[in-house]
């Protein structure tokens, strides 16, 4: 079984990870709100991969739950993540995800 786990800045940048397998990730920022996620090596079959965004400093209530992180693609080399803020619409934002599978 191998884990990957990310954390992901506005900017696409990588803030940390980890890969049970010593590989990498590269991270693309493609668009406002859209990231893509690859994985070197590739795994064997798809993956499960969760997600969800970063809300710091929103006090004790926490944030809107209108700003989300959702994958709009999987596949077993690499996942696109659209993040949104509280109108609905893209935008950028920080994110968490973890990959498991061979």
């Amino acid at each position: 079984m191998r884990i990957i786990h990310g954390f992901i800045n506005e900017d696409g940048s990588l803030v940390s990870y980890g890969d049970s397998d010593n590989g990498h990730i590269d991270i693309t920022r493609i668009d406002t709100g859209l990231y893509e996620v690859n994985f070197e090596p590739h795994f064997s079959n798809i993956p499960s991969v969760v997600a969800t965004q970063l809300w710091e400093g929103s006090g004790p209530k926490g944030g809107s739950t209108l700003d989300n992180v959702v994958m709009v693609t999987l596949s077993n080399n690499s996942v696109r993540f659209k993040t949104g803020g509280g109108s609905g619409d893209a935008a950028n934002r920080k994110f968490t995800f973890i990959a498991m599978g061979n």
